[in-house]
């Protein structure tokens, strides 16, 4: 035994000095040499100890350690002799150790500690320690005796078992609010409360009861039938929903699962299983829902209204859509006027639900009661662009009479803005409830008020631009089935547009149309059928045309448009895409759906044109092109159309000679952040070098290497050629944000290859996830299959972000927005090119803006020119633009210092031109 060791029972005789005298005399030989022979074995059991044994002076530092000390702290015993104990414990636990073996002093008695020591290398062990204090035979303090063992693997195993049986407990709580047992017959053994009994379910009264009492008593038979019939079965069931009675005698949605017992024979027992509370889940469910259905109301709304030839017949069909999606009982339209130097509201529109209380008419607004000067206290926000909420019992003095008179527990009104000044308001009324308004409410009924508002003035406009024009044109109708102009007269009205025109009073088109398959309606239906079909084509024709438009039936299946204040073609072709898709819709005859299409010819004004009849000539050639390229599409006549078509063989061997000769090149418009010029983009557009003809851009040969299908190489060419030079970019320590790549409705159908195309170019230059960009027209995402919506999905997947070009050129159903994973909208040229002159444009812009804002898509408006269109579009919300006012397309070498850089010029907050930034 080392040196200054002694047994626990020398230390509790103590000091006594006649024993130690005693004790001190020789023993003889046979006790001296049994003691040794007991020290002997006795510091064998010590060396052997399971656990770490030590002796330490009274200071603490160790004066003896057996050898189980090396695997549980990794220290030699010969390495902690001489140290102080309290070393090899963190600071605070040494600190605390230290006061408690200063106790020992003045009251000896074993104490324990529970401590973490430090190893030599790796994590703390944790050990549970036993000092006693060793005392001379005098009573005088010789030092400490421990023993330490390790706790670091039953800790451990004590954590994970209460780690798991957290982890359980969390599980349960968070997948189910209670477990319950049933017997054999259906009784209940148990109904246990995970958590809070959040739906008081009365779980204890359930017990000895069959499981079905905790459904409604609507749902009780039918619940309890089914359970029966599972127990039969005896087969595991899950996410059978009902809906449970409460304490508190309501009804709550509950989720309900559950497995078959067995005892150990094999014997069915009963079922045990969970039931989830998922109110949370049915009401976000019932609550996107409803915001969706508010979004598609307004969207149907839009669509009305731009698309009817009247707001006088549109605007109550917009106001049912709102009205039904929100559920109240009356919507109306009131413009602000003044009548005898007071406010004095006129109701222009209204809508209400058939089980409204009170019919309200425009005597409403004369009622002495509701006109009273306490209305101004409303009148005035309004005015200031702010809505108006009351319900009644609230006490608020101005809106009491009005709730009165119109038995209205709630009333929302919606002010109408434009330009800048209060035009009027949109009341809603709620007879039902005492109601609150959400944020996807409120907004949603702002985003229609301006477009409500916008379509009101608008026609106005139109009305007292076209009135002469209106009433002569109904002087000359003389089609007899129809109703429409003749060709006599609208020969006569297309001769006065064009002296008009030449006198420099603006231009117009003729559009030629004919309907597609109408002579297979005819053959076999009949003709009193196909008479009715006209009918209801020439009805479609007066709603999608204005006023001032002169629309005339040729005779057969022929028609023609006269489209006034034509500034460009693509004044026209918003027009023509109208008219396709206005024919395309069914039409109802006779209890049967008819499908027929059409297609168009256009003859835009020319300075110098002859005659009418010219003029018509050149609208049906045009006509025949568009027959003769597919049916159901526009075709523009030009001065060279004859030309181009003899021309058409010798251009598509142009094109390959281009690709072999590599004539085509990319070049690359910038994207930017109107406020600050930021740029955000680039869009890749190719371009033909033609040896002869200079750089022509792809209207003037996309088309044909379509029809050709030439499209696929050069399309992969351009995907190519704009991969390689991300990476250069990349390379040269230039990272575009985001890089678009156009993609042609011939490589839309082969989605297949189109999908291995871009993904091998993007892996081989090596392109970050989300750089690239592919736009896609509107009209090719809706002729989208579900393989298609597949693919997209894939590839969005892997970071391509989908763009969708020329938005509002389309089909008016917005349900692909939906369908498909669409990142932005791209707002079409020729809608942004009219928003500071045409209202209609304006307000299509601003829906699409609204549109975009709601469905949470990126938009950008495309070819901005101008200064004042970027100022508008800022102005009404949209943040990003790429046009001619902020950049050309450039070449790559060009649009380098601009990538550098990061911006170009931008607007400031008022809206002027800022400087581009460095």
């Amino acid at each position: 035994m080392p040196t200054g060791m002694q047994t626990g029972s020398d230390r509790d005789r103590g000091p006594e000095p006649d024993k130690v005298r005693k004790r001190n005399r020789p023993d003889p030989g046979w006790r001296g040499a049994a003691a040794s022979a007991h020290a002997r074995s006795f510091k064998a059991l010590v060396e052997a100890a399971p656990d770490w044994v030590w002796e330490a002076d009274p200071e603490f530092r160790l004066s003896y350690s057996n050898p189980r000390c090396l695997p549980s702290l990794g220290y030699a015993p010969e390495e902690l002799v001489g140290r102080p104990l309290f070393e090899f414990m963190g600071a605070r636990a040494a600190a605390a150790r230290s006061r408690e073996a200063e106790a020992l002093r003045s009251a000896p008695h074993p104490i324990r500690w529970l401590t973490e020591y430090r190893r030599k290398a790796g994590r703390a062990v944790l050990m549970e320690t036993s000092v006693v204090p060793r005392f001379g035979k005098t009573g005088e303090l010789l030092g400490y005796r421990g023993f330490d063992r390790d706790l670091t693997g039953r800790h451990d195993a004590e954590e994970d078992l209460h780690a798991s049986e957290e982890k359980y407990r969390a599980l349960v709580q968070v997948s189910a609010n209670y477990v319950w047992e049933v017997d054999r017959t259906g009784l209940v053994v148990s109904l246990v409360a995970t958590g809070d009994d959040r739906l008081g379910c009365g779980a204890v009264e359930l017990v000895g009861r069959p499981l079905a009492e905790l459904a409604s008593e609507t749902e009780r038979r039918a619940f309890q039938a089914r359970l029966k019939a599972l127990m039969r079965s005896k087969a595991p069931f899950s996410s059978v929903e009902v809906s449970a009675r409460t304490m508190d005698a309501g009804d709550a949605p509950l989720e309900i699962s559950g497995v078959p017992l067995f005892d150990a024979k094999g014997r069915f027992r009963g079922y045990r299983g969970t039931a989830r509370d998922i109110r949370q889940r049915k009401d976000a469910e019932n609550a996107l829902e409803y915001r969706d259905r508010i979004l598609t109301a307004v969207t149907r709304s839009a669509i009305e209204l731009a698309g009817a030839g009247s707001v006088d017949l549109a605007m109550p069909s917009a106001l049912q859509f709102i009205g039904e999606a929100l559920g109240v009982d009356r919507m109306l339209i009131v413009e602000s006027v003044e009548r005898d130097g007071r406010p004095a509201p006129t109701l222009l529109y209204g809508w209400e639900a058939p089980e409204a209380p009170v019919h309200v008419g425009a005597e409403l607004f004369s009622d002495p009661a509701v006109a009273a000067p306490e209305l101004n206290a409303w009148l005035a926000p309004l005015a200031r662009g702010e809505m108006v909420i009351a319900s009644a019992g609230d006490g608020h003095a101005a809106t009491a009479p009005l709730l009165a008179r119109v038995q209205a527990l709630s009333i929302l009104f919606v002010p109408i803005r434009l330009g800048g000044s209060w035009w009027g308001a949109i009341g809603i009324d709620d007879c039902k409830s005492r109601r609150t308004w959400s944020t996807a409410e409120t907004d949603s009924l702002r985003t229609f008020a301006e477009l409500a508002g916008a379509s009101i003035v608008r026609e106005r406009h139109e009305i007292e631009r076209f009135r002469a024009e209106r009433e002569l044109e109904l002087r000359y109708l003389s089609d007899e089935l129809t109703g429409l102009a003749n060709r006599r007269v609208f020969g006569e009205r297309l001769q006065e547009a064009i002296e008009a025109a030449d006198d420099g009073e603006g231009g117009f088109a003729v559009h030629y149309l004919d309907l597609d398959h109408f002579k297979d309606i005819n053959d076999t239906l009949g003709h009193p059928v196909g008479d009715l079909l006209l009918k209801a084509v020439a009805e479609r024709l007066r709603k999608v045309t204005r006023r001032g438009d002169v629309v005339a039936r040729f005779g057969g299946d022929e028609f023609a448009i006269l489209e006034a204040g034509v500034r460009k073609e693509a004044d026209a072709a918003a027009v023509a895409n109208k008219i396709l898709r206005a024919i395309n819709l069914p039409f109802s005859i006779d209890g049967r759906n008819l499908h027929v299409g059409a297609s168009i010819g256009i003859a835009v004004y020319e300075p110098g044109a002859h005659d009418a009849e010219s003029a018509l000539a050149h609208a049906e050639l045009a006509l025949y092109r568009a027959k003769s390229e597919g049916r159901q599409t526009y075709r523009f006549f030009t001065a060279v159309m004859d030309e181009e078509t003899r021309s058409r063989v010798a251009l598509g061997d142009e094109l390959r000679n281009a690709m072999a000769q590599q004539q085509f090149f990319v070049v690359y418009q910038p994207q930017v952040e109107m406020d600050t010029g930021r740029i955000v983009g680039v869009e890749g557009l190719i371009r033909w070098r033609h040896p002869e003809r200079g750089v022509i851009g792809p209207g003037d040969f996309i088309s044909a290497t379509e029809r050709s299908g030439q499209i696929i190489q050069l399309g992969l060419w351009v995907l190519n050629e704009i991969c390689r030079q991300t990476r250069a970019w990349l390379d040269a320590g230039i990272a575009p944000p985001s890089v678009s790549v156009n993609i042609s409705a011939v490589q839309f159908r082969q989605m297949a290859q189109l999908e291995r195309a871009l993904i091998t170019a993007q892996r081989k230059a090596a392109i970050p996830s989300g750089t690239l960009q592919l736009e896609l027209t509107e009209t090719t995402l809706m002729e989208a299959s579900k393989a298609h919506a597949d693919v997209l999905e894939r590839l969005r997947e892997r970071g391509f972000k989908i763009s969708l070009d020329d938005f509002g050129t389309g089909y008016s159903s917005l349900a692909y927005l939906r369908r498909y994973p669409v990142d932005e909208i791209k707002i079409a040229q020729v809608f942004v090119a009219g928003i500071a002159s045409n209202a209609g444009d304006a307000a299509i812009v601003r829906a699409a803006i609204s549109l975009a804002r709601e469905l949470g898509l990126r938009v950008m408006a495309e070819g901005a020119e101008t200064l004042e269109q970027a100022r508008l579009l800022a102005a009404w919300g949209c943040r990003l633009a790429q046009g001619h006012y902020f950049s050309a397309p450039l070449g790559a070498a060009e649009i380098e210092p601009v990538l550098r850089r990061g911006a170009l010029k931008g607007l400031n907050a008022a809206g002027d031109a800022a400087p581009t930034l460095a």
